[in-house]
């Protein structure tokens, strides 16, 4: 998101602050990483269906972008681990 929302969480501190792009790596990490997505798009299923959670088409439009990047580039997440299954 280019602008934090009031005094929301700002996501991709949240992710750096854990998994920072450049590493470390280790197994635990990237293990973690993959369940962290798992849980935030379960609250991500819940949250846009509260009134609550998307209040206005702002709202919804930030969010639509962000899955649809998201949704974009985990074709490629997929592929790069399977790719590196092979190597094992």
């Amino acid at each position: 998101m280019d602008e934090q929302i009031g005094t929301d969480i700002d996501g991709y501190s949240v992710v750096a602050g854990h998994w920072p792009l450049i590493g470390p790596y280790s197994p635990v990490r990237t293990a973690y990483a993959s369940q962290a997505l798992t849980a935030l798009v379960s609250y991500l299923n819940h949250a846009v269906s509260a009134t609550d959670g998307l209040t206005t088409c702002q709202d919804a439009d930030r969010v639509l972008a962000a899955v649809q990047e998201a949704v974009t580039t985990l074709p490629a997440v997929a592929e790069a681990a399977a790719d590196r299954r092979r190597e094992l």
